[in-house]
């Protein structure tokens, strides 16, 4: 979660953020990926309730109309209704393994980001940790979509000078403009506390 900045004596680390992103993404994607999916399974299910019953779906004489083109087509072409709804799962699984994938992405990335560093923690079964030392950094970028200035969010793009690590970006992340100010200024006191101008690459 974000912390509020305390006074940084000599020495001493100052955490600005530990955690993950943001979990209104992730649940925004899903939900998204539920309507899909449940579109899916609703016309899978019309498709299998049979002609019959689609003729029974409405009273309207343009709908009953239509009911019984699609209704002749149906009769006419068993194969291929049995192959759209075949198509039709096949979806309804894609979108459900796109809601875990987001959610194993989501709690598979955390960040520590303190004003002498930043550390990002990657993976579910095999861990990996990467670490930027902010007089490294050459540029900070923030960036935020419309959802994300709706709950006042925001994403941060490291520029590095480190060819493993040169875009590293972290985030969406509650407060992140206030990060992203105060990442600038840790990295120009990094900066001038080692002597040296951000290092070209």
């Amino acid at each position: 979660m974000l912390r509020p900045r305390i006074p940084e004596r000599a020495g001493q680390s100052v955490v600005y953020y530990r955690g993950r992103m943001s979990g209104v993404i992730p649940l925004v994607t899903t939900a998204w990926n539920a309507v899909f999916a449940g579109i899916c399974l609703g016309v899978h299910t019309l498709l299998a309730a049979g002609p019959r019953q689609l003729g029974e779906l409405s009273t309207d004489p343009d709908v009953v109309a239509l009911l019984a083109d699609l209704n002749a087509g149906l009769q006419a072409s068993p194969d291929l209704v049995r192959y759209m709804q075949m198509c039709l799962l096949a979806m309804v699984c894609i979108f459900g393994l796109r809601c875990m994938w987001t959610w194993i992405g989501w709690s598979a990335t955390t960040y520590t980001v303190t004003n002498e560093r930043i550390q990002f923690e990657q993976g579910v079964l095999t861990k990996t940790i990467k670490t930027i030392e902010l007089w490294r950094v050459r540029d900070l970028i923030f960036r935020r979509d419309a959802v994300e200035a709706v709950f006042g969010l925001g994403s941060i793009t490291v520029v590095a000078n480190d060819p493993t690590s040169r875009y590293s970006i972290i985030g969406p992340v509650y407060g992140g403009r206030r990060l992203f100010y105060e990442l600038m200024e840790a990295r120009y006191q990094a900066v001038e506390q080692r002597g040296v101008s951000a290092v070209e690459s």
